[in-house]
């Protein structure tokens, strides 16, 4: 990096404006490519249904809450990708309240507590619903408010390594390193005879050239008497990307974003199908730990240390998140049905509301699956 910045400057220390503008460039480049993979991320993850599974009778209410309307004035989709959005892009993360009535909140600022030995507490609460912002009154402790913060050590890496080359870049700028003088070449004859205007002697060539640069470089000069032989052209030294520069850096920055958050390169881009590989490996790089993060705080949250021993969870199901087209996979949803999933589970899996008839929640296994369950369990040959 050092040595890329010892050729960018040119004899009299002076850094050229290529380099100022391409930090800039690239500054601006990152930013849009961070947008543009959160969005991406946000977008998948918020249209994944959450799954509530417990006995308690407020499981339904719940999962109403986190699916269809998490408060009076904001849908779930909405609102889990502003969460999404937020726990990526704030280095405070995204906080999630709940209120005594169920509902919950994305807060716009907060005050965090700094015990060690104790849950940390929240003050100074105003939350957000919509474009609407409301201070609340009260302090939130962990079992009604969750702190969701996205933790990417490749990421944090590499916005460092702009940040460095920006302040470089910037620190050269403001010292006033990027001139924006007017330079010019100055041509003469080698035997040019030149004599002081004041002593009348001669003077050497370097003498004369220094006479010129303060006339140029004066603010009261408007016309400069050469001598026969003696030639003096401006040169202009500023130097600007180009489309082609802005592409490749471009490309650059994106691809460099891309690895960072885990999202294939296609991806990324847009150009893949249902069908590709690199679906999955954005599901599973890219989406999975942050899902996993969202996952921990509900559970850790809204559900107690007893609840969560008998079996109750909170999870977020990315079994759907691609686009199942019915006809075409007719026969891999038979194949579930023959290993026990239920009629309503295959609803379930299609974004479908499920069946009130006890056939829809029965199981059944073709025989070499049914191998060891009692004589109720129905089969079938195969």
């Amino acid at each position: 990096m050092f040595q890329f910045v010892k050729k960018l400057f040119n004899k009299d220390g002076q850094l050229v404006d290529y380099y100022i503008d391409m930090m800039a460039e690239k500054n601006r480049l990152s930013q849009l490519a961070l947008e543009i993979g959160f969005n991406k991320i946000a977008d998948l993850i918020s249209k994944c249904p959450i799954d509530v599974y417990s006995t308690d009778s407020d499981a339904i209410k719940t999962e109403y809450c986190l699916n269809v309307r998490p408060n009076p004035n904001e849908f779930a989709t909405d609102f889990w990708k502003q969460v999404v959005m937020k726990m990526c892009t704030s280095s405070d993360g995204c906080l999630v309240v709940q209120m005594s009535d169920g509902n919950i909140y994305r807060a716009e600022s907060f005050v965090q507590s700094d015990d060690v030995l104790y849950p940390r507490t929240f003050s100074n609460v105003v939350i957000r619903s919509g474009n609407r912002t409301y201070k609340l009154d009260r302090i939130f402790t962990s079992n009604d408010a969750v702190l969701f913060k996205y933790k990417n050590e490749k990421l944090l890496a590499y916005l460092n390594e702009i940040n460095q080359e920006n302040a470089i870049a910037w620190s050269a700028a403001i010292k006033g390193v990027k001139s924006k003088l007017s330079k010019f070449k100055i041509q003469m004859p080698g035997n040019i005879q030149v004599y002081s205007e004041k002593t009348r002697q001669p003077i050497t060539e370097n003498e004369y050239t220094e006479k010129i640069r303060k006339d140029l470089s004066s603010d009261d000069i408007r016309v400069i008497f050469s001598r026969n032989g003696l030639d003096i052209s401006a040169i202009d030294s500023k130097s600007t990307m180009t489309a082609s520069d802005v592409k490749a850096l471009k490309d650059e920055v994106f691809t460099n974003v891309a690895i960072a958050l885990g999202i294939p390169k296609s991806v990324f881009y847009g150009e893949v199908t249902e069908k590709s590989d690199a679906n999955n490996e954005f599901i599973t790089y890219a989406a999975d730990p942050i899902i996993q993060e969202l996952n921990d705080g509900m559970n850790g949250c809204w559900l107690s240390q007893l609840e969560w021993e008998r079996g109750d969870r909170i999870l977020i199901n990315t079994d759907a998140i691609k686009h199942i087209d019915v006809i075409e996979q007719a026969s891999n949803l038979d194949k579930l049905y023959s290993n026990g999933w239920s009629h309503n589970d295959i609803l379930k899996l299609r974004g479908k509301p499920p069946i009130d008839e006890d056939w829809a929640n029965a199981r059944r296994f073709t025989k070499n699956y049914a191998t060891g369950m009692d004589e109720n369990t129905k089969g079938g040959d195969e």
